[in-house]
């Protein structure tokens, strides 16, 4: 025991019933390490088995799978289950749909702010969610615009005020940025809508190298279909475009080669036929010679009878 004040602090018994919590979900890790340390997956698995250790009635996910693999996922989603099934509430918020028609019982629709449909899961098909979500038809979302070529202002040393105008409002119809007005403050939009700003802002430079972290993190899918457009056509006009992404559609997407890092080191690298999200997950699970404590543990879960 340590002492803390003048409170008694058992680090054996926390350990042991942290360990046996974690066993229970199939997570096999040190209990003892900090838990920056963990990968972000792991960090969930553990906000998780916090929130049933304290016998909350109440969990609400937000975009939670945004930096998991498929693998990672699905042992995340059978601790979800759990929760549900114990009667505790689960508010998840995605936009990926597959995740919803998984995992969900009742979807809420909300579209700038507001909620828009309430609805069981098993009522809605996948094309009536995308509509009601959007707003507008799938073939509205990806009708062809003119080709992103904006003048850097900054190498004129003036800002032309008309002109930039008219780039903020080419940019904001090309991404769907959903604001009050073009003068709004970035800080009061969406999260999804701050990120499309950020794009657009460095899109508007006409870079010769353009680099991407999970650019369509958060966005809905009429959004994401805009950027991955965008991003073709920057490619194919010769831009050279550095994508960091965890979703694999994002890749395949847009991408004529992939290198995979895994634990800091490249493992993997794809390009041509090979480019396909069996090839990517293959080398992401087994590319270092070694599986993660979550594939460990997916692994049991599959073996069990």
């Amino acid at each position: 025991m340590s002492r803390a004040g003048s409170t008694l602090i058992d680090w054996k018994t926390i350990h042991r019933r942290a360990q046996e919590l974690l066993d229970s979900f199939g997570l096999q890790i040190d209990v003892s390490k900090p838990v920056h340390e963990f990968s972000t997956a792991i960090q969930q698995m553990v906000a998780l088995a916090r929130a049933v250790s304290s016998d909350t009635k109440m969990v609400i996910m937000d975009e939670s799978t945004s930096s998991l693999d498929e693998r990672e996922v699905e042992l995340l989603f059978s601790v979800v289950r759990r929760l549900r099934d114990d009667g505790r509430a689960v508010i998840f918020v995605s936009h990926r749909l597959d995740e919803l028609y998984a995992l969900c019982d009742r979807v809420t629709v909300m579209r700038d702010g507001q909620t828009v449909a309430e609805s069981p899961m098993a009522a809605l098909d996948k094309l009536q969610l995308v509509t009601t979500m959007l707003g507008r038809t799938l073939a509205a979302v990806v009708h062809e615009d003119s080709a992103v070529k904006e003048a850097n202002l900054a190498k004129r040393g003036v800002v032309d005020v008309a002109k930039q105008r008219e780039i903020v409002g080419r940019f904001i119809e090309s991404l769907g940025i959903k604001l009050r007005s073009p003068d709004q403050p970035i800080r009061e939009l969406s999260g999804g809508n701050q990120q499309k700003v950020l794009l657009a802002r460095w899109l508007a430079t006409n870079p010769s190298l353009l680099l991407l972290d999970e650019p369509t993190r958060g966005i809905d899918v009429g959004a994401k279909a805009d950027v991955a457009k965008i991003i073709r056509e920057l490619r194919d006009s010769g831009l050279a475009v550095l994508l960091s992404a965890s979703e694999l559609e994002d890749l395949t997407a847009v991408a004529d080669r992939a290198v995979v890092i895994r634990d800091g080191k490249t493992v993997a690298e794809l390009d041509g036929a090979r480019m396909s999200k069996a090839s990517i997950m293959d080398a992401i699970t087994y590319g270092s010679g070694e599986e993660s404590a979550l594939a460990e543990a997916v692994d049991a879960k599959e073996r069990q009878p």
